[in-house]
């Protein structure tokens, strides 16, 4: 069988999806942040027990959000960077889908490519804590993009064009890679309750619920793609074997950032966080008498150090507005390739419809169904967690991506050390990370009184060295400290004291 077709827009694909949206920047571990005995409500984020060992038992972050991206494709050279690594988005966007050209050049090596795009913004979200039981509630946008075991001829080819002289006339068997996208708004709540034992240590458990509202999705896998590029127009495709599922708004082709947060929710699903968390204390706090049983007058309790485990993000969500999956398998045809920028027909149902057609000769032939399915970033992660001397504490830091499904967004892989100073008015901490098990990152946090700033990309973001990768978060709080009206049994509400009173409260909570 032979026929002229579009087939070769699966590879253009990759390049859109992939190269275009990488420069996105977009979140995920925030480090600084969750990791601080003053994270609150965040540290859930990495253990929904953590939540209550907090230094607060009463904690609300207003606003706050994170952006990550890095991959080991593109980058932009550090002399061509500006502060910051900054490119106007407005520049990449004005320009065409393949404008990264102008801005990135790519590895020349014959690695597999991977990359991860991920980001939050949390909203207003609170923690509680009183005795044993910490009850929490956050409300986020997230989303995520994961590119896996992308094959190095695909990579050249996404940016060379066809043209590329040295990679003509070469037969290219690769199998088993995926591109994989997804928006959604969340709702959590959190419980947690600690037990203690006889032996001042104590077992703290944790769950996070989830409601997830889907706002965009996309994947492609290929099972098989087997192919040749034999001049500067043609590819021959001996065997192809792809899926493309997808679930966008009606309006497709300017579909835009506020689209994609605040547009129709197009599917629904659960998720769900569980850890547990090990801690060895340093003392245990008793009451003396009903007014030491106060929400406020429970005391942070200090400790030697602490191990977690936590599961994280397990559950997905299934679209059914807009939706669609296709599959595409041909063998032994010839494609010219054809542009995507200019889709044939105004919704994503009429452009797969056209691309089925120039394909089979049949629109219909590659619909498989009119629903999908994509699991969320699942990852397995362990904390461990020592305090050194008074303010300083020290922390490693593991999660590992679990993949049910080609399909679903894969989280990044990381291993991290985390020194860290912490005082009740300012923070410290200087995050070092490993990314995906290759790529090194050394980061800069910092926290005055409640705003936390922070990066875990600090020789990126400072222009020296170049930029295949970039992190920032931040968050802006309001919380309430333990022990803030226990001090000498004074009881009674911190703001009803007096001056010397307060005084005597806050040298004591500059002890923690």
């Amino acid at each position: 069988m032979s026929r002229k077709f579009s087939g070769y827009f699966l590879i253009q694909l990759i390049a859109v999806i992939l190269f275009v949206n990488c420069p996105e920047v977009r979140s995920q571990e925030a480090l600084g942040i969750t990791t601080d005995n003053r994270g609150g409500i965040w540290s859930a984020q990495i253990n929904p027990a953590l939540i209550s060992h907090s230094k607060h038992f009463f904690d609300v972050n207003i606003i706050g959000g994170s952006a990550d991206f890095a991959n080991n494709y593109l980058y932009i050279p550090k002399e061509d960077s500006n502060f910051f690594g900054v490119i106007p988005l407005k520049t990449l966007v004005n320009d065409s889908v393949f404008s990264f050209r102008k801005h990135f050049f790519y590895y020349k090596d014959s690695l597999a490519k991977w990359g991860n795009v991920s980001g939050k913004i949390m909203g207003p979200s609170a923690m509680l804590q009183f005795k044993h039981h910490s009850f929490g509630m956050s409300m986020l946008v997230r989303t995520a993009n994961s590119e896996v075991n992308i094959p190095w001829d695909v990579g050249v080819f996404s940016y060379e064009d066809l043209t590329y002289k040295p990679l003509q006339k070469q037969r290219f068997n690769d199998s088993v890679f995926s591109i994989s996208e997804m928006t959604w708004n969340e709702i959590n709540l959190t419980y947690a309750y600690e037990y203690y034992t006889k032996s001042k240590s104590s077992f703290s458990f944790g769950i996070t619920g989830k409601i997830l509202l889907g706002k965009n999705a996309f994947y492609s896998t290929f099972k098989k793609l087997d192919y040749l590029v034999p001049d500067n127009i043609n590819v021959f495709y001996y065997e192809m074997d792809a899926d493309i599922g997808y679930a966008l708004g009606d309006d497709f082709k300017n579909y835009n950032v506020k689209k994609f947060i605040l547009g129709k929710t197009l599917g629904f699903g659960l998720g769900l966080d569980a850890g547990i968390v090990y801690t060895k204390k340093r003392k245990v706090y008793v009451p003396k008498n009903r007014r030491e049983e106060k929400m406020c007058a429970y005391m942070y309790e200090d400790y030697y150090y602490r191990i977690g485990l936590s599961f994280l993000d397990f559950g997905g969500i299934r679209f059914k507005k807009n939706a669609g999956l296709h599959n595409y398998y041909v063998t032994n045809t010839f494609a010219i390739p054809d542009t995507l920028l200019n889709p044939k027909g105004n919704t994503i149902n009429d452009y797969m419809r056209y691309i089925s057609n120039e394909l089979t000769g049949d629109p219909d032939s590659s619909f498989v169904d009119s629903t999908i399915y994509i699991g969320l970033p699942s990852a397995v992660s362990m904390q461990f967690d020592y305090h050194i001397y008074r303010h300083f504490y020290a922390s490693l830091f593991a999660i590992q991506p679990v993949q049910f499904h080609l399909k679903d967004v894969k989280r990044a892989a990381q291993l991290a050390f985390v020194p860290r100073y912490e005082s009740l008015n300012f923070g410290v901490s200087m995050p070092l990370s490993v990314v995906n098990y290759n790529l090194f990152r050394a980061g800069l946090s910092l926290r005055i009184y409640n705003l936390f700033i922070g990066t875990e990309s600090l020789l990126s973001l400072l222009d020296m060295r170049d930029l295949n990768n970039a992190d920032i978060y931040f968050a802006i709080k309001f919380f309430l400290d333990k022990g803030r009206c226990n001090p000498d049994n004074l009881g009674g509400c911190f703001f009803s004291l007096n001056k010397r009173q307060k005084r005597k409260i806050r040298r004591k909570m500059l002890k923690y």
